[in-house]
Order: structure tokens, then sequence, then C-alpha cells
């Protein structure tokens, strides 16, 4: 947070020994829309001669941010997110309590998920994975840019479940998922054992347990890995998951 002197803008960090600013800054000519959600106090900028979508994103937040507190718990009390067209990178990138999303990106992706979504799922669990283990954060990023969509409504299950099965044709030659940083096909094929996972998780407890419990678990870790997941995994069903016993994780 920030308090406001004479000379300028004073910052207060308790998480760093160093106060500074971090995450993403917008300053300029900027056009800005803001609104409480679900307890979350969201500010969307972008400079006044683009075209961006503030009152869109907004609504659509208005229908994933009660689905994202349902599955991972609390949610930031504050989240920017700033927008601009060319010649800024043509996508999304997150940071604390903030994301950047270029312009031109679509909420709803063609191929069924949303760049918006997964931002922000990396914003709320700050989840990251330990070297080798990217996938997992990626993963769920992607995954959840799915799911959060289909349980907000904005995606019926039939096209839920096509955004699914592109995810697996997309990563259907990827032979292993360790690597320093998860890449597109990659991150699909962690999508498609996350989709399994969760149908495992399910199946073993009668419905009482899902992937979300295992994410909120993540979530207090932060840094975590395959070893982190699978005994998360054990805890919830009571014996070692088939799912992740596979060579792609070897």
């Amino acid at each position: 947070m920030h308090t406001r002197d004479r000379s300028g803008f004073v910052v207060v960090n308790p998480e760093r020994r160093f106060d500074r600013p971090v995450g993403w800054m917008i300053a300029g000519v900027v056009g800005t829309r803001r609104e409480f959600i679900d307890g979350l106090e969201v500010s969307i900028a972008g400079p006044v001669e683009f075209e961006v979508r503030r009152n869109d994103a907004l609504a659509f937040l208005n229908l994933v941010a009660p689905e994202m507190r349902q599955a991972f718990g609390e949610l930031p009390s504050k989240l920017l997110i700033v927008s601009a067209g060319d010649p800024m990178w043509r996508g999304g990138l997150s940071g604390p309590r903030s994301l950047f999303l270029h312009a031109d990106r679509p909420l709803i992706s063609e191929n069924g998920s949303s760049t918006l979504v997964h931002e922000l799922v990396h914003v709320v669990t700050r989840v990251r994975g330990t070297e080798g283990d990217d996938w997992i954060a990626e993963g769920t990023a992607e995954f959840y840019s799915i799911t959060l969509l289909n349980r907000a409504g904005l995606l019926s299950d039939a096209r839920r479940d096509r955004a699914f099965e592109w995810m697996r044709n997309h990563g259907r030659k990827v032979r292993t998922l360790t690597g320093v940083r998860s890449w597109g096909p990659q991150t699909a094929r962690a999508v498609t054992l996350l989709r399994e996972l969760d149908g495992e998780i399910r199946q073993r407890t009668n419905g009482r347990r899902s992937l979300d419990d295992v994410m909120q678990r993540l979530i207090a870790l932060r840094e975590v890995s395959r070893e982190d997941l699978e005994g998360i995994v054990e805890e919830l069903t009571g014996r070692p998951s088939e799912v992740l016993d596979t060579p792609l994780l070897r």
C-alpha cells in the first residue's frame, strides 16, 4: 500500500525488508474505471488514446470473481489491471495484486480459455513451481481459465469440453512436463493431466473433494513441487494418485 505526503507517495510493504513498489504501475493521461466486486476493489486503467474495454472487463469480473473466491478462498483487497495497445507486448503478464493485458486480447479466446482469467489465477494464488515444476503454476492457471468461465456461466458445458479437448490435442506430442519454463503445448498437456487429477479426486472422495481443495493447500505453500502436489492429493484421498504416477513427471 502507499500513503501520500507533500513530496509524493510513501510505499509501505510489510512483506519486504526494503519498501519499494512491486507489480504493475501506470502513469500519464490515463482513463480508469473502478468497482468493488465481491469485496475486491478493482481498477482497470489504460491510456485514453487506446480502445481499452474497461466496462466489459468489469462486467466479466462481476461473474468470475465470486467463483475465484469459492475455488481459492480469500481474494486480495485490491487489483489493478493495466491495459494498452501496441507497441506493448501482445499478451498478459501478472504481478503482485496487478496484471497487464494487451488491449487487443479477447476476454475469451477462440479455444475457450481466457488470458485475463489465467493471469488473475496467478495474481490470486501466487503459486509458483520449484525448479523444473513450472508446469504446476502454468497448468493450474490455464485449467482454471476454462473451469472458472464454465462455473460463472460464461462457457457452456459443451464448450468447456471442447476447450479441454483442444488442450488435449495441443499437448498430445509432449513427453515430459519437467522444465524451467512451461511453454504452450507443455502447459496444454499439464491441463489435461490436472483435469484427470480433478476427476480422480472427485471419484475417490465421492465428490467431497476436488482440485480446488488441492489449490487451497498449494496457496498456503506458495512455492510448490510435484512432491508437494503428490503429498496433498494422497492426504485428501487416502492413497497415492495413479494420475500423477506418470512418465510425464519422471
